[in-house]
C-alpha cells in the first residue's frame, strides 16, 4: 500500500508539472456565459446534453459561492488526482501481468500508461471549467474495462454501470473503453491467444458501449421532453449524410491537423518509427497473425471509435474537437505499450523503446505547455480588447448621461477567428470573433444585458465601409443615441 501510494504522488507530480500552465484563470469562451447566465442555468444545459455530473459540480460550485476564477484552478486540481489515480491503476493492473523483474522495466511502464492518458491533446480539456468532470469519466471508462475482463454477470453490470457513468460525464471519451479493454487482454499472457474469449469479451464491450448510449439518449431526449426544453443536438439526422461528412471532412481534417495542437510532423514521424520497431518484433515472434489483428483492432480503437457519436449527431451540428477524440493524441504511446506488453523485450531494445517514450513526453509536454501559455495569451487579450471597449461605453454614458442597451456589430473584411501567436486551435480563437460569447462576455464583465446585434449591411456601409484594422481604435466605435455601432478588427 505503500508502495501505491508514492507511486500515485510521484504520477500526481508529473501530471501537475505537465498541466500547470492551466492552473491560472484563463476562461474559456464557454466560461463566458456560465459567468453571465449562472451556475445554475448553465447546469441546466448540462442536464439537456445528458451530463449529469457536471450539472452536479456547477450546483456544488453554486452551493459553495466557488468563484468562476476559482473554479477552474480547483476542477484542475481535482482533475489531477482523477487522471493520475486512472494511471495508477491500470498501471498496477498490468504490472502484475508482467513478466520483467527491473524496476526499470516498471518505470517504462508507468511512463507509457502516464502517456496514454496525459498526450498532447490533452490540452482541448484543461481549458474547461469541469475538466474535473471529464477526468472523472475517463476513469469511470477504465474501470469499467477492467470489470469486463472478470466473471461473472455481477462484474459485467458493474461495468455496464461504470460505463453509463463515464459516457454520461462526457460522451466523447468512450474509445478508452476499447483500448484499455485490448491493452489489458495483450497483457494476459495466458488469454493472449485465446480467440473465443477475445471475441466474447470485445462484443461484450461493443454492447456495453451501445447500451449505454441508448440509455444517454434517452435521458437526454425524456429531460427535454419534460422539461420542454429543445437541443439541437438531438433531433432528426441523416445517418448517410453523417456517415459521409465523417468520413470525407471530420476524419481526414483531425489526422490531418491533430486539430493543430501539435507539431505534426514530429508526431507522425514517431508514429513511422514506433510502427518500424513494432514490425521487428513481430517478424521476430510467434503469432504473428494474432498480434497484426490485435493490433489493427487496437489501432481502430484509437482512431475510428472517437468519430462514431457523429454517425448520430444532427446534421445541422455535426462536428468535432480534440477533446472529443483524445486518443488520437495516444498511437505512438499504445505501440510502444504494446511491444512492452506483448513480447520480450531485452536490454538494447528496452533502451530504444526508452528513448521513443521520453521524446513522446517530451513532445507531450511542450504541446501542453505551449498551448496553455497560448490559452492564457489569448484570454489576456480578449479581456484587454473587451474591457477597452466598456471603458469607451462607460465615458460615452457618463457624459451624455445615456445608458446604452444595443450594440450592432459587425466585423471587418480582415477580421481574424485566430490569434497570430499560436496556432488555429480550440485555445486560440479570439473572443470577439464568436458572437454568442462575446455576447455573453459584455454582458456578464459589465453586469449588463446589452441587446447585442449583427448590423446591417446599409448601416456597416454607411458608418464604416472599406475600412480596415489591425488594431483597436476609437474610431471602431459609433454611438447613436442609446446606440452603439461596433467595428470588429
Amino acid at each position: 500500500m505503500k508502495k501505491k501510494i508514492i507511486s500515485f504522488l510521484v504520477v500526481l507530480s508529473f501530471a501537475i508539472i505537465v498541466t500547470y500552465p492551466s492552473f491560472p484563470p484563463s476562461h474559456a469562451l464557454d466560461s463566458y456565459c456560465t459567468m453571465y447566465n449562472g451556475y445554475t442555468k448553465t447546469g441546466i444545459w448540462f442536464l439537456q446534453n445528458g451530463r449529469i455530473f457536471s450539472y452536479l459540480l456547477f450546483n456544488v460550485a453554486n452551493a459553495l459561492n466557488i468563484s468562476y476564477n476559482s473554479l477552474g484552478f480547483v476542477s484542475v486540481f481535482i482533475g489531477n488526482i482523477f487522471i493520475s489515480l486512472t494511471i495508477i491503476i491500470l498501471y498496477n493492473k498490468l504490472k502484475t501481468k508482467m513478466n520483467y523483474n527491473n524496476y526499470l522495466y516498471d518505470y517504462l511502464l508507468l511512463g507509457l500508461v502516464f502517456l496514454i492518458y496525459i498526450n498532447p491533446l490533452y490540452i482541448s480539456i484543461l481549458v474547461f471549467d469541469e475538466v474535473m468532470i471529464m477526468d472523472l469519466g475517463i476513469l469511470f471508462l477504465t474501470l469499467a474495462s477492467i470489470k469486463i475482463l472478470n466473471k461473472g454477470l455481477r462484474n459485467y453490470l458493474l461495468a455496464l454501470l461504470l460505463t453509463i457513468l463515464g459516457i454520461t460525464c462526457y460522451q466523447g471519451f468512450a474509445s478508452y473503453l476499447f483500448v484499455v479493454l485490448l491493452v489489458l487482454i495483450v497483457a494476459d499472457k495466458e488469454r493472449f491467444n485465446n480467440i473465443k474469449y477475445f471475441i466474447i469479451k470485445f462484443l461484450l464491450t461493443i454492447v456495453n458501449y451501445g447500451i449505454s448510449f441508448v440509455i444517454n439518449l434517452l435521458f437526454i431526449n425524456s429531460f427535454n421532453k419534460i422539461t420542454n426544453k429543445s437541443n439541437v443536438k438531438v433531433g432528426a439526422f441523416n445517418i448517410f449524410d453523417n456517415i459521409n461528412i465523417t468520413i470525407t471532412k471530420l476524419m481526414p481534417s483531425s489526422f490531418k491537423y491533430l486539430f493543430n495542437y501539435v507539431n505534426v510532423k514530429i508526431y507522425y514521424l514517431l508514429v513511422i518509427i514506433t510502427i518500424i520497431v513494432l514490425i521487428i518484433f513481430i517478424l521476430k515472434n510467434k503469432n504473428k497473425t494474432n498480434n497484426i489483428v490485435l493490433i489493427i483492432i487496437i489501432l481502430l480503437s484509437c482512431l475510428v471509435v472517437p468519430f462514431i457519436p457523429n454517425i448520430f449527431m444532427a446534421s445541422t451540428s455535426n462536428y468535432t474537437d480534440a477533446r472529443m477524440t483524445l486518443t488520437l493524441g495516444i498511437i505512438p504511446a499504445i505501440l510502444l505499450l504494446f511491444i512492452l506488453l506483448a513480447f520480450k523485450v531485452e536490454k538494447k531494445s528496452f533502451y530504444i523503446i526508452s528513448c521513443l517514450c521520453a521524446i513522446i513526453f517530451l513532445l507531450t509536454f511542450y504541446s501542453i505547455r505551449q498551448n496553455a501559455l497560448i490559452d492564457l495569451k489569448r484570454y489576456k487579450y480578449d479581456y484587454k480588447y473587451l474591457n477597452t471597449i466598456i471603458s469607451e461605453i462607460d465615458i460615452y454614458e457618463t457624459e451624455n448621461k445615456r445608458t446604452i442597451d444595443t450594440i450592432y456589430y459587425h466585423y471587418d473584411n480582415d477580421s481574424a477567428y485566430y490569434y497570430n501567436f499560436g496556432y488555429p486551435n480550440g485555445v486560440n480563437i479570439r473572443l470577439m470573433a464568436v458572437p454568442w460569447a462575446f455576447d455573453c462576455a459584455f454582458n456578464a464583465i459589465k453586469s449588463n444585458n446589452y441587446d447585442i446585434k449583427k448590423m446591417s449591411e446599409d448601416k456597416y456601409n454607411k458608418l464604416f465601409a472599406n475600412k480596415e484594422y489591425d488594431t483597436f481604435s476609437k474610431q471602431q466605435l459609433v454611438f447613436e443615441g442609446k446606440k452603439l455601432y461596433l467595428l470588429i478588427y
